[in-house]
C-alpha cells in the first residue's frame, strides 16, 4: 500500500501535466490562430489575375523579341500589266499605244464586187499602231473612217464592206453595195497624210 507521500506526489504530477497540457494547446492556438485579413491576402494571391484586377485597362500580351510581323520586300514590284486589246464600246478596240516605227500597208483587197464577202486587208509590220480616226477612200468619194482602233505589230485587220460586230481583226463598213471593182485604188489616209495605196486587181 502506497503511502500518503506518494500519492502527494503522484496527484501533483498528474496535476502539472494537465497544466502544461492546457498551456501548451493555447499557445498552440495563439501561434496558429490567423489574423483577419491574411485569407484575402492568401486568396488574392492565389487567385487568378482577372479575378484581383483593379485596373481598367486591358492587359497587353508580352511579345517575344525574336518574333517580328512580316514585312513585304521593298524590292519587290507590282507585276505590269499586259497591253493586250480592250474594248472601249460595242464596236471598237483600244490599248495604250506609242508609235515608234509606223509600216502599215495594204495587202489585198478580197473578193472585189461581192458586197458579202469583199474586204480589205490593212497590214502592220511596224510597232502597234493607233489607228482611230484615220481613213479608207474609195475612188467613187466612199469613206471609211476608223473607230478607236489599234493594229498591233506583227498583225492585220480585215475592213469588210458588209454588216458585222467588229472584232479585233475584223471591222465592218456596213455599205449597201459592194464598194471595189478591178483596177480601183484604195488609199488608206492619217489625217491629211497618205499612209498607203493598193490597187485593185
Amino acid at each position: 500500500m502506497s503511502s500518503p507521500s506518494s500519492a502527494a506526489k503522484w496527484l501533483l504530477i498528474v496535476t502539472i501535466s494537465v497544466v502544461v497540457t492546457v498551456v501548451a494547446t493555447a499557445a498552440f492556438v495563439q501561434v496558429f490562430k490567423q489574423d483577419p485579413g491574411r485569407p484575402q491576402l492568401v486568396a488574392a494571391r492565389g487567385a487568378p489575375v482577372e479575378a484581383t484586377a483593379t485596373s481598367a485597362q486591358p492587359q497587353t500580351p508580352a511579345v517575344s523579341a525574336d518574333v517580328a510581323a512580316p514585312v513585304a520586300p521593298a524590292d519587290v514590284a507590282a507585276p505590269a500589266l499586259s497591253a493586250a486589246p480592250t474594248a472601249t464600246n460595242e464596236n471598237s478596240f483600244s490599248v495604250p499605244v506609242a508609235n515608234a516605227r509606223v509600216h502599215v500597208t495594204i495587202s489585198a483587197v478580197k473578193n472585189a464586187g461581192q458586197r458579202t464577202l469583199e474586204a480589205v486587208v490593212i497590214a502592220n509590220q511596224g510597232d502597234q499602231v493607233e489607228l482611230t480616226g484615220w481613213t479608207l477612200v474609195a475612188p467613187n468619194g466612199a469613206t471609211y473612217v476608223f473607230p478607236s482602233y489599234v493594229l498591233l505589230s506583227n498583225n492585220f485587220v480585215q475592213l469588210y464592206t458588209a454588216d458585222g460586230a467588229n472584232a479585233p481583226t475584223a471591222l465592218f463598213w456596213k455599205q449597201p453595195d459592194a464598194v471595189w471593182k478591178s483596177g480601183d485604188v484604195v488609199t488608206l489616209k492619217n489625217g491629211d497624210q497618205v499612209a498607203a495605196t493598193y490597187t485593185v486587181r
